[in-house]
């Protein structure tokens, strides 16, 4: 019992604690479309959800989960250079 209300707490901290925001943006005329907002209004925090699960699986798999902290803070500031995340 104890074990699933750990989980649903973490599990509810998700979309507050892992924030990703998409700098892609569609404008046509006085219309602006946000690739964010898009993804907000269809199903609010699926993006955090994917990356955790994503993160959760690669420390399944036995990789060593100091990498893929190394690896997450580089792919994002990569992502962030190129403009794809702001």
């Amino acid at each position: 019992m104890s074990i699933a209300l750990g989980l649903m707490l973490v599990g509810g901290l998700i979309p507050q604690m892992v924030n990703v925001n998409f700098a892609f943006q569609y404008t046509q005329g006085d219309l602006v479309v946000s690739i964010q907002e898009i993804l907000n209004n269809l199903i609010p925090g699926v993006v955090p959800l994917l990356l955790t699960l994503g993160v959760y699986r690669l420390i399944k798999k036995g990789k060593n989960p100091v990498l893929i902290i190394l690896g997450t803070i580089v792919i994002s500031i990569l992502l962030v250079w190129i403009g794809v995340l702001k």
